[in-house]
């Protein structure tokens, strides 16, 4: 299955800093999913905050990719959406 993924990653300024320095693993992990086809396409606008970001993530279950989005380690400032897509 496949599902596009919408977030909106909202970041209290208090904890910029924090969020900095989770960075270098959030980009592990993507590049992580990635090379392993659970993650196909990932799009961002980062203009201004708050970033949005689409991805199309291939699971077997609706659980499944929200269990793999809360391995990221910025989803705590994710507000996540999921659609199911169309074979």
């Amino acid at each position: 299955m496949r599902f596009m993924v919408t977030v909106r990653v909202v970041i209290p300024p208090e904890r910029r800093e924090e969020a900095a320095s989770l960075a270098p693993a959030e980009r592990k992990h993507v590049a992580e999913h990635l090379e392993q086809g659970i993650l196909e396409a990932i799009y961002a606008d980062t203009a201004r905050p708050p970033a949005q970001i689409w991805a199309v993530m291939r699971a077997g279950s609706l659980e499944e990719v929200q269990r793999l989005v809360a391995g990221y380690p910025l989803h705590e400032f994710f507000d996540t959406a999921y659609t199911e897509l169309s074979e």
